[in-house]
């Protein structure tokens, strides 16, 4: 078999690390510890990444308030490297990346969204199980789960970037916990129950 030539230069933490508007998405890829992962250059990624300002966002919503949305951007860092969890900062990181290259022109335009599988596995037994996450492309906005997308197609050696608003994250609740947890659908868990 011929040997693969791989491709040269920044892999996509690199290319993360190399813009300083990305500076806390690149402190939550060094906090998450896939810094290596996402610049090996025999893999391909594609990832979805937010900018300082989408950061804020997400870095004042997980730290309840605590880190106001106009502190400097030192504060915002040392929360992510010193106070979020690391595995939360792996499982975001792990959810934002699929294990291929997609540009935007290849995302799907109708709803539903077509799924594509995170880098999160769900049953260790099973490796192709992951968890889903879900870009659209659509006219004039484009979204990843219900997170509009606001920059697409950066190239690295590796992959592809595509920035969103703020952190896309998983699901927290299933439709079952919904249902159950609504006083006003009784009726309807008695009619699923009995089905």
């Amino acid at each position: 078999l011929p040997t693969p030539v791989y491709p040269t230069g920044n892999g996509v933490a690199a290319t993360i690390a190399a813009n300083p508007d990305d500076s806390l998405f690149n402190r939550l890829i060094i906090r998450s510890g896939q810094a290596n992962t996402l610049n090996d250059l025999t893999k391909n990624f594609t990832l979805f990444a937010v900018n300082n300002d989408g950061m804020k966002v997400f870095v004042n919503a997980a730290s309840g308030g605590a880190v106001p949305l106009n502190a400097p951007n030192s504060t915002f860092s040392a929360f992510i490297a010193n106070t979020l969890p690391a595995a939360s900062a792996a499982g975001i990181i792990q959810y934002n990346t699929i294990g291929q290259k997609f540009p935007a022109a290849s995302l799907g335009t109708a709803f539903p969204n077509f799924p594509l599988t995170s880098q999160i596995i769900l049953d260790p037994t099973q490796p192709f199980v992951s968890m889903p996450i879900f870009p659209v492309r659509g006219t004039p906005v484009s979204y990843v789960n219900n997170i509009p997308i606001t920059g697409v197609d950066q190239a690295a050696a590796n992959g592809i970037i595509h920035h969103t608003f703020t952190i896309a994250a998983p699901p927290t609740a299933v439709l079952k916990t919904l249902i159950a947890a609504e006083p006003s659908l009784s009726y309807f868990r008695a009619a699923v129950a009995r089905a």
